[in-house]
């Protein structure tokens, strides 16, 4: 008897924490004008362009963008990095993920995804050679010269570190 009722206890709480998870949308606005997508990709159509402090609603993210509704239940997807997310919105939902800590959180605003932007199926189909591509990457370095100049001009003082010498 105790077995049915742990295993049917079981059941609904997996049932609930899926449901949860499913309804669980987050507003957020964007950091800047940008434009929504119809793809998670830099080169898929415009379908809008939203203004700077657009409420949005995060439906799901996929590698470096989120699926996003706009106020006027437009559909479509935003770069990772153009989001904000409401906080105080946050703090003020009390539904049972929250009460429960089901590990839905809001990410933080500085956030790291690894390689930025790219999704697992554009580094798959990823082409191109790489001693040609490191070496075309090669001209964005700065001479010492630059980075002097730029330190200077920021203030910064040089400074000798005994594990960092030549």
């Amino acid at each position: 008897m105790n077995r049915v009722l742990f295993t049917a206890l079981g059941l609904l709480l997996a049932v609930c924490y899926s449901a949860i998870g499913m309804a669980e949308q987050r507003a957020a606005q964007t950091v800047q004008a940008t434009e929504l997508r119809a793809e998670p990709t830099n080169g898929a159509n415009a379908l809008a362009r939203l203004d700077k402090q657009a409420p949005v609603l995060v439906l799901q993210r996929q590698g470096g963008w989120y699926e996003v509704q706009t106020a006027s239940g437009q559909r479509g997807w935003l770069p990772l990095l153009s989001l904000r997310f409401d906080k105080s919105a946050q703090a003020r939902s009390s539904n049972l993920g929250n009460l429960l800590n089901l590990g839905q959180t809001t990410p933080a605003s500085g956030v790291a995804t690894g390689v930025r932007g790219i999704s697992d199926e554009e580094l798959r189909s990823a082409k191109g050679n790489l001693p040609d591509n490191v070496q075309s990457l090669e001209g964005f370095a700065a001479s010492p010269g630059q980075a002097r100049a730029f330190a200077e001009q920021g203030g910064l003082r040089s400074k000798a570190l005994p594990y960092a010498a030549r």
